[in-house]
């Protein structure tokens, strides 16, 4: 098996064109197991993992190879600030039975000055954490370069330690990280593969495939920079699919066309309702004949799938303009089926 990526004789294995991760069931089995491993590592997780898809899968129940979708709060919890005077970190936690966010105070230490000029180090801590108080004093003294304390010295500092309830939080601020690395190399990848199975082994000695290709498998985050192709959010390419479907939160949508004004044969696509590319992937006229252009949707929690030409979807949402008497959107063919 020749692989599509690397163009090396190994052993094949099964790729997800749209990541298993987003409920992906396209495949193909012309990827080998380490540019597999490799890719999905690096490009495909770029995609599932970037925060709005996750949040999705979330909300759908994708799972993917893990076995667990993520979680619907998970983007909430980790370490956080309290806000105002009495501010310090905090730990956000979801309890899933109770279905509630909770927070933990962490373990803080401050500087203060007794009235007889002494410095003292303040130790603040979660009433949970309470027990941990014996181990928290001995490790910020041996820190500091004194002595372990006797337990019965021990006890006499810890019998000292005082409770203070705390009001009401109203503001806690969470920096949330987003990440854009990969995210163009992703959906050049997804384009780069459904071209490889619409149009055949030949595709793989085309020009713009082989820089497609190099570009996909380069560590740098900017290699796909250079490549002509518009990638973002869906509001950014409505044109390329809003005048044709409506968006579906649980549906992917690829077609292939050509742009006679470039000359160019190009893919688009589009995960759920979020993320969408319009990627040239040819520049070679012959696939300008309408039958090279092909038209794929798929609900990522069914599975079902529609693959089909082009033309043939053309064809559906024309008779629909004819029965409604108005011009599209309309729903996609999965839409229409759906209970």
């Amino acid at each position: 098996m020749i692989c599509i990526f690397c163009l090396k004789e190994r052993e094949p294995s099964v790729e997800h064109v749209f990541p298993n991760a987003i409920g992906g069931r396209l495949t193909t089995n012309r990827v080998c197991k380490q540019c597999n491993s490799l890719l999905g590592s690096q490009i495909d997780s770029a995609l599932t993992d970037f925060l709005f898809i996750r949040q999705r899968r979330a909300e759908l129940g994708l799972a993917g190879n893990s076995g667990e979708p993520p979680g619907r709060l998970d983007w909430l919890t980790g370490r956080a600030e309290v806000v105002g005077e009495e501010g310090g970190p905090v730990r956000t936690s979801f309890d899933p039975i109770n279905e509630k966010l909770t927070q933990t105070r962490l373990y803080t230490v401050k500087e203060t000055i007794a009235p007889d000029g002494q410095s003292l180090r303040q130790i603040i801590i979660d009433t949970k954490d309470k027990d941990k108080i014996p181990v928290i004093i001995q490790r910020e003294r041996r820190r500091h370069g004194f002595q372990s304390l006797s337990d019965e010295e021990l006890a006499k500092i810890v019998g000292q330690v005082t409770a203070s309830p705390v009001e009401k939080v109203s503001v806690i601020k969470k920096d949330i990280n987003v990440s854009f690395n990969y995210l163009r190399h992703a959906m050049f990848k997804i384009a780069y593969e459904l071209a490889f199975l619409w149009l055949g082994e030949s595709y793989l000695d085309d020009p713009l495939a082989a820089q497609i290709r190099t570009a996909i498998c380069s560590e740098d985050v900017c290699a796909t920079d250079n490549l002509y192709g518009h990638v973002g959010f869906l509001a950014g390419l409505e044109p390329v699919f809003n005048r044709f479907w409506i968006p579906h939160g649980s549906h992917h949508l690829a077609y292939s066309t050509f742009h006679f004004a470039t000359g160019k044969y190009a893919m688009a696509v589009r995960i759920f309702d979020i993320y969408a590319a319009m990627v040239p992937v040819s520049s070679d006229t012959k696939y300008a004949d309408v039958s090279n252009w092909r038209f794929f949707a798929q609900d990522a929690v069914s599975g079902r799938t529609a693959n089909t030409s082009f033309i043939a979807e053309q064809g559906r949402l024309g008779q629909m303009m004819t029965e409604t008497r108005r011009i599209p959107p309309f729903p996609d063919p999965l839409a229409e089926i759906s209970p």
